[in-house]
């Protein structure tokens, strides 16, 4: 099931969980997040990472309050002709739907 909103993450890649990882030359990204369903999604970064690169995700829930990380890897990433690469991704271990819908749902809702 894909979800209509368009949730914004704070993508980090390659995260700390990959053998890669380098805070120097990795990826911090605040950016929205399409196509997001309870096995991926796709998002935009300003370098191509490389396929199978591990990243992490977290979704934005509130003004300055995200969620805790969510581990994905790389499945594509394909350039924009208006800039940056488009990456499409998994989760390393997928949601339910009812896992995905209490990380969108904004925390005023939850009160």
């Amino acid at each position: 099931m894909l979800i209509d909103v368009e949730p914004m993450a704070w993508v980090i890649c390659p995260c700390s969980q990959d053998p890669h990882y380098n805070a120097a030359t990795s990826q911090f990204s605040l950016t929205p997040v399409t196509d997001l369903s309870t096995t991926g999604g796709r998002c935009v970064l300003p370098k191509r990472p490389q396929t199978n690169l591990l990243m992490t995700l977290e979704l934005l829930r509130g003004p300055r309050v995200f969620t805790a990380p969510l581990l994905a890897r790389v499945l594509a990433s394909q350039q924009r002709p208006e800039g940056g690469w488009l990456v499409e991704w998994n989760f390393v271990t997928s949601l339910t739907e009812t896992e995905l819908w209490a990380r969108l749902v904004p925390l005023a809702e939850h009160s």
